[in-house]
C-alpha cells in the first residue's frame, strides 16, 4: 500500500528483491511502479547509449539508481516508497545527465554519486517527516482523492467526524488514488468497474489486542460487513474498528485498499503482498458468489466456512479434490448450489490464501463468529433455546410420520 510508515528493514528480504525494487525505480522514471517496465527501460537504456557512442550514460544510469536506492535502505526511508520504486527513479535521471554533460571524470562520478544519494534524500525524507508526526493516539481516515468538497463534506459527516472544518487536525489523514485502486484490483476486476475517480473513504481506529475486527458501512451497495471482514482477515488486520463510507451509493470494492494501507500506517508494519493480493481477490470472488447466490452476505459466509474448514488446521497443501469436497459439503448443508466455475474460483482463491502466511487463530475465531450469528438466528426462532427447538423439531417429525401409519 502506498505511503506505508513500515520502515525500510522490511522493504526486500534478498538480492531478487533488491533488484526488484531496483527496476522499479526505473520504471519510475514513466510513473511505473513495475519490475518489468522498469528492465525494459534500462535495456533501452543501455542499447541507445552505445548506438550513439554514450556508453557511460548507460552505466551512470544504472549506477545512480543503484546509489539513490541504497541511500534509501541506509538512512532507513519509509519501505513502502523503495518498494515502489520512489528511491530510485532520480537516481537513474541524474545518472544520464551527468555524463551527457560533464563527460568522463573522476569528479564527474563522485558528482554523480553525492546528488543522486542526496536527490534520494530530498523525496523521501518529507514522507518520513510525516511518518514521524503521526499521532498513534488519532483515528485514520483515508479519503477517496477525486472526492469533491460537497462529497468530502457527506463522507465526513457519515464516517463520524463532528467537526468536519478541523478534521485533519483531528485525525491522521491520507488519500487514495484512483491509481492505487487499479494497481491493486486490475487484475481482479475491469478497468470500467473500477471507474476513474477514488471515491471509498475509510475511518480506521485501533482496538485493544484480541478485540478482533468491527465494521460498519454507509452508502455501501455491493460489498457487506462480511465480506471486509472476510478480506481483512486473509490480509492480516486484527483488532480495528472500520467504517466505510461512499457520498452516495458506491460497491465500496476499492474501500478494501484504503483500509489495509490505513492499517499499515497505524502499525509500522508492512502486510504481505501475497496477502493483500489474496485479500483483494478474496474480496471480489466473494462479491460474484454473491451474484450467483443472489445473497452477498450467505457467500461471504461460504467462503469463512470453508477457509476455516480447508485452513484452519494449518495444512497448506491440500489438493483441488480435497478442497472441491470441503466446498461441496459446506454448500450441502448451507443449501447452496454452485456453478461447476464458481466452484472452481474458491478451490483457486483457497489456494493463493494457503499459500500466504495467514492467521489460523483469525481463522478460528471467525468461524465462531460465525457459529454465534447462526446461534443468533436459532435463538430467535425458538424463543432463546436452540437446543429445545431442535427437540422440538425432532418431535414434529417423529409425530408426522407415526400419524402416517396410526
Amino acid at each position: 500500500m502506498a505511503n506505508t510508515i513500515a520502515r525500510s528493514e522490511g522493504a526486500g528480504g534478498g538480492s531478487f528483491d533488491f533488484i526488484k525494487i531496483l527496476l522499479r525505480g526505473t520504471g519510475q522514471v514513466m510513473f511505473q511502479n513495475s519490475a518489468w517496465t522498469g528492465l525494459l527501460f534500462m535495456v533501452g537504456i543501455f542499447w541507445g547509449a552505445y548506438a550513439e557512442g554514450q556508453g557511460l550514460v548507460a552505466w551512470g544510469a544504472l549506477l545512480g539508481v543503484i546509489v539513490s536506492t541504497v541511500t534509501g535502505y541506509i538512512l532507513g526511508f519509509p519501505a513502502r516508497d523503495g518498494e515502489q520504486g520512489l528511491w530510485g527513479f532520480n537516481g537513474v535521471l541524474v545518472g544520464c545527465a551527468f555524463p551527457t554533460f560533464m563527460g568522463n571524470t573522476v569528479w564527474m562520478w563522485l558528482a554523480l554519486v553525492l546528488c543522486a544519494a542526496a536527490l534520494s534524500s530530498a523525496l523521501v525524507m518529507p514522507a518520513a517527516a510525516a511518518e514521524n508526526g503521526t499521532d498513534s493516539d488519532k483515528s485514520y481516515l483515508v479519503l477517496g482523492a477525486d472526492l469533491s468538497d460537497s462529497q468530502r463534506a457527506t463522507v465526513l459527516d457519515l464516517l463520524g467526524v463532528t467537526d468536519a472544518a478541523n478534521y485533519k487536525e483531528d485525525y491522521n489523514v491520507y488519500y487514495t488514488t484512483n491509481a492505487e485502486e487499479h494497481q491493486y484490483l486490475d487484475k481482479y476486476l475491469s478497468a470500467s468497474v473500477i471507474g476513474t475517480n477514488s471515491l471509498s473513504s475509510i475511518k480506521l481506529t485501533a482496538r485493544d489486542a484480541g478485540k478482533g475486527i468491527s465494521i460498519s458501512t454507509k452508502n455501501i451497495s455491493y460489498c457487506t460487513v462480511e465480506m471486509y471482514q472476510n478480506a481483512l482477515i486473509t490480509a492480516g488486520v486484527s483488532d480495528v474498528e472500520l467504517v466505510v463510507a461512499g457520498p452516495s451509493n458506491i460497491s465500496g470494492t476499492a474501500a478494501l485498499v484504503s483500509a489495509m494501507k490505513a492499517y499499515e500506517i497505524m502499525t509500522g508494519e508492512k502486510l504481505s503482498e501475497d496477502s493483500v493480493d489474496a485479500a483483494n481477490n478474496e474480496l471480489v470472488v466473494t462479491g460474484e458468489v454473491g451474484d450467483e447466490l443472489g445473497d452477498a452476505s450467505k457467500a461471504a459466509e461460504l467462503i469463512a466456512a470453508v477457509k476455516n474448514e480447508v485452513l484452519a488446521n494449518g495444512d497448506k497443501d491440500l489438493t483441488d479434490d480435497e478442497i472441491g469436497a470441503a466446498i461441496d459439503r459446506i454448500c450441502k448443508e448451507m443449501g447452496i448450489t454452485l456453478d461447476p466455475s464458481t466452484r472452481q474460483q474458491i478451490i483457486d482463491l483457497i489456494k493463493k490464501i494457503g499459500s500466504t502466511d495467514f492467521d489460523v487463530d483469525a481463522l478460528k475465531e471467525q468461524a465462531k463468529g460465525l457459529f454465534d450469528k447462526v446461534e443468533g438466528v436459532l435463538n430467535e426462532i425458538s424463543g432463546g433455546d436452540p437446543q429445545g427447538f431442535f427437540a422440538s423439531l425432532w418431535d414434529k417429525i417423529v409425530s408426522f410420520f407415526q400419524s402416517l401409519f396410526q
